[in-house]
């Protein structure tokens, strides 16, 4: 869904945070590979595309054909859930926060991201992650159900996908 906002819609600007490098990367590679795939006619002008993010613009270097024709202005980002600072200083469409209950510092970095996504009908935050005991996200987890953060809890049991079953 995300990709699809990015890829269609002006000025979307998609944040990934992943618990690890290297669901970074494999993050990325799902990102990269629909892009590949789509059919040239709705193929979006990208300028750069590198281990961590997609840009959709016109990749040219004349100020004058930029201006013309400067593309969707929108981009894909993944970074890895380290470090102080992550989605501060920048306004987010859309954030994809994943594995949040393996996250070093889970209320820090979800407060940032949380800030940097206006309170608007085109932005989006989807939080998502497997149990990881009792932890921060367990409390945020039993807030929200008790309907203090805002956010919709869903929970897909594994057992319910034929595809984890044998």
């Amino acid at each position: 869904l995300f990709f699809q906002d990015a890829a269609t819609r002006e000025l979307v600007r998609t944040l990934i945070v992943a618990h690890t490098a290297d669901a970074v990367a494999n993050l990325f590679k799902m990102n990269k590979l629909f892009y590949d795939k789509l059919p040239p006619a709705i193929k979006p002008m990208r300028r750069a595309s590198n281990a961590q993010e997609i840009v959709f613009e016109n990749p040219t270097r004349d100020p004058e054909e930029k201006e013309k024709r400067p593309g969707l202005m929108s981009s894909i980002r993944c970074v890895p859930a380290t470090g102080d600072g992550v989605g501060r200083s920048d306004t987010l469409t859309n954030v994809h926060a994943s594995e949040v209950a393996f996250w070093s510092n889970m209320e820090d970095t979800l407060d940032a991201l949380l800030q940097a996504v206006p309170d608007s009908p085109d932005t989006a935050v989807i939080i998502e992650t497997t149990p990881n005991g009792f932890n921060s996200f367990k409390t945020f987890w039993d807030d929200t159900c008790a309907g203090k953060t805002g956010f919709v809890p869903l929970f897909f049991a594994w057992f319910e996908d034929p595809e984890y079953r044998k």
